[in-house]
C-alpha cells in the first residue's frame, strides 16, 4: 500500500459510496483532497502520465484470463481472499451436503475476512 493512499482512502470512499460523488475528473479530485493535504502540483503530474489507452478492453480481458488462471477460477460466482483463499458457494455447499445459494460461501467467507490481518 502507498502512504498517499492510505491517507487518502477513507475520504475517497466516503466520497464515491456515502456522498454518490462520481470523481471523474482531476478536479473533482483536488476539490475533495486539496484541503486534507493533497500535493497538487505532483498529482496533476501523475494523472497528466496516466495513459488510458494502456486499459484496452483486449488488456483488460488478457489480466481477467491472468487472474482466473492463477487463481484456478473454475466457475462463478468465487471470491479470492487475501490472494489465498477461494469460495465459492457450489464448493461450500458441497462441503456440507446443502443447496447452492451461497449462505454457507459467505460465511466462510466473513470468517476468512475476520481471521485475517489487516494491511
Amino acid at each position: 500500500m502507498y502512504p498517499v493512499e492510505a491517507q487518502f482512502r477513507q475520504p475517497i470512499f466516503k466520497a464515491l459510496h456515502e456522498q454518490r460523488q462520481m470523481l471523474q475528473k482531476p478536479a473533482e479530485m483536488v476539490a475533495l483532497l486539496k484541503p486534507l493535504g493533497l500535493d497538487v502540483p505532483r498529482f496533476e503530474k501523475t494523472w497528466a502520465a496516466f495513459d488510458p489507452k494502456a486499459f484496452s478492453g483486449a488488456r483488460i480481458e488478457s489480466a481477467n484470463r491472468q487472474a482466473a488462471q492463477a487463481y484456478k477460477v473454475n466457475g462463478v460466482p468465487m471470491l479470492a481472499i487475501g490472494g489465498r483463499y477461494l469460495v465459492s458457494p457450489v464448493d461450500a455447499a458441497e462441503r456440507r451436503n446443502e443447496s447452492p445459494f451461497g449462505a454457507t460461501a459467505l460465511a466462510v467467507a466473513d470468517h476468512l475476512l475476520a481471521s485475517m490481518k489487516p494491511v
